[in-house]
């Protein structure tokens, strides 16, 4: 009973400086983070305490990823798994091999990373744990996403959201279908990029999340203007000059609009200046010349005035 107890509170411990890095970090304050996991490692050292030592390295691992030092990352990680490896606890050990994707992208090295991804998704179906293995796929998408293998990523990101869907995570299951939206864009795949855009901005909506939405929201509204613009290339090649019919570009402007909105809402000026970009070209696409350069002007407006405020910025350094 004394060593669960004991157990129990190294666990408390570990949790308590999870929270602590996390808070420091949040707090732009990554030294002071490093130091609380270090100094939380020599402690466990000390007491020859394997379990609260494999805690203290991933802790150590989150902020060397967060300062962008992968060799540091990596190497306390790769310590990490090695206690959790005597300690025979499988489902620890699966995490930590699934953060190491993200140190050996950072390091450059996709191919380590690709073989770190793919051992954590198997170490996960091996425990049966779907929501591991839904993370493991997230990293090997975001893998080949980094090496431009969009089929393969596209993939991962199906397999994520039908896992997330099996898991009734609504949240997961959108995020997954964000991705899925994106990569079907990037290859091309207009309409199925609609499809899963429209699908992932209606699950942020009921969850409130409007980042997610916004984003989503221009995505959907650039697809809108995609499809647009292969079909007026296609009527063109075919000698066809009649205006078209199509209502893609009243749904890029009906979109560009809600996107531009949350992003105003949100204060983040950077995401609503490409917006604009986006919702003026929309306005000239369904003929309303007027409208298009108002927002053309009102958007150029708004660049220089982020112009002015980061040379403003950069004077009283």
């Amino acid at each position: 009973m004394e060593q669960a107890r004991f157990e129990g509170l190294v666990l408390q411990e570990a949790a308590a400086l999870a929270t602590v890095v996390a808070a420091r970090l949040a707090n732009a304050e990554p030294s002071e983070a490093l130091r609380a996991a270090k100094d939380a490692h020599d402690r466990s050292k000390r007491l020859s305490n394997p379990r609260a030592e494999a805690a203290a390295l991933e802790a150590v691992a989150t902020v060397c990823l967060h300062i962008r030092a992968p060799a540091e990352a990596i190497q306390a990680l790769d310590g990490a798994r090695a206690h959790y490896k005597k300690l025979k606890d499988r489902k620890k050990e699966a995490a930590v091999v699934g953060q190491a994707v993200k140190a050996q992208l950072l390091a450059g090295d996709a191919h380590e990373a690709l073989r770190a991804a793919k051992e954590a998704r198997a170490m996960f179906r091996e425990l049966r744990d779907k929501r591991g293995e839904a993370e493991a796929l997230d990293a090997s998408a975001q893998v080949h996403m980094a090496k431009e293998d969009y089929a393969e990523a596209l993939d991962c990101g199906k397999s994520m959201a039908a896992i997330y869907e099996d898991l009734a995570d609504d949240a997961g299951a959108a995020r997954a279908r964000q991705m899925v939206a994106g990569l079907y864009l990037v290859k091309g795949d207009v309409r199925a990029a609609i499809e899963a855009g429209e699908d992932a901005v209606a699950s942020f909506r009921r969850l409130g999340d409007e980042r997610s939405e916004a984003a989503l929201q221009h995505l959907c509204a650039q697809a809108y203007m995609q499809r647009f613009a292969d079909e007026e290339k296609s009527r063109e090649a075919r000698g066809m000059r009649q205006p078209s019919a199509s209502q893609d570009p009243r749904e890029a402007v009906r979109s560009a609009l809600r996107a531009r909105a949350l992003f105003r809402q949100l204060g983040d000026a950077t995401s609503e200046l490409q917006v604009l970009d986006t919702l003026a070209r929309a306005h000239l696409a369904k003929r309303d010349v007027r409208e298009g350069l108002r927002t053309a002007e009102e958007a150029l407006a708004m660049a220089r005035k982020a112009r002015d405020k980061v040379a403003e910025a950069n004077s009283m350094l």
